[in-house]
């Protein structure tokens, strides 16, 4: 299987918002104007990224990112950082049988679907990831010096339900939004999403309650807030 670049995703969707003079954080789409929401739930590219940089993290002796650069003063990315281990996410699914046997955690196959299932404390781990990941590409990389400033101020969190209603709200009536209702294993999903995309799985929120909860949705998946401090 053919390794992938890792930060393809974090640096092709890092457009720039004219309004603000602001990068938008990769994968975002602006909620308001200091407030950017997921286009779509985490996908299991995006989660495979992350489960690399922390078994990566691990092997060297970290817990995070954040400590890691604290510790090694590291301007970069690790190179093994940069290619993604599509393992993992097989992995990850294996507890699940019948996500396994529909192949669900091949990258290749499903790679822009929401990851599924992943727990809280998984989650809340993920976002903080994105925060650390977004602000030290924006701290120094030379194709984000327009974002330095902000390179503190960003924190990437799960959203909240009354959020995802307002988000849902907001880009319905803006024109901006795609839904899917059937099954998740039969939606065709070949591109990474360019608009508010809910998929046919509940989403986590900060609180216990569920974003999109119904009753024959059978997994859940989950969506990060990010916003800009003052």
């Amino acid at each position: 299987m053919k390794k992938t670049l890792i930060f393809l995703f974090i640096c092709n969707f890092c457009t720039l918002n004219a309004q603000n003079n602001i990068d938008i954080p990769p994968g975002a789409i602006q909620l308001n104007d200091s407030i950017f929401i997921d286009i779509s739930p985490v996908t299991n590219y995006m989660f495979t990224e992350y489960l690399t940089a922390k078994k990566v993290l691990r092997n060297k002796g970290y817990e995070s990112f954040g400590e890691f650069v604290k510790k090694t003063n590291e301007k970069g990315f690790p190179i093994e950082m940069r290619i993604i281990a599509p393992h993992l996410l097989i992995d990850f699914y294996s507890d699940n049988k019948f996500l396994t046997s529909n192949e669900y955690g091949l990258i290749y196959k499903f790679q822009n679907h929401p990851v599924l299932n992943a727990s809280k404390k998984q989650a809340i781990d993920y976002c903080k990831w994105r925060t650390e990941m977004v602000s030290h590409l924006w701290k120094y990389d030379e194709k984000h010096m327009s974002n330095k400033n902000l390179s503190n101020k960003i924190n990437c969190r799960l959203a909240t339900e009354n959020e995802l209603i307002l988000a849902k709200t907001f880009f319905t009536n803006s024109n901006k939004i795609g839904e899917f209702n059937e099954k998740i294993l039969t939606v065709k999903q070949e591109k990474f999403a360019t608009q508010f995309t809910i998929f046919p799985v509940n989403e986590m929120t900060a609180s216990e309650k569920l974003f999109n909860n119904k009753s024959n949705f059978e997994f859940t998946g989950f969506r990060c807030i990010c916003e800009m401090g003052k």
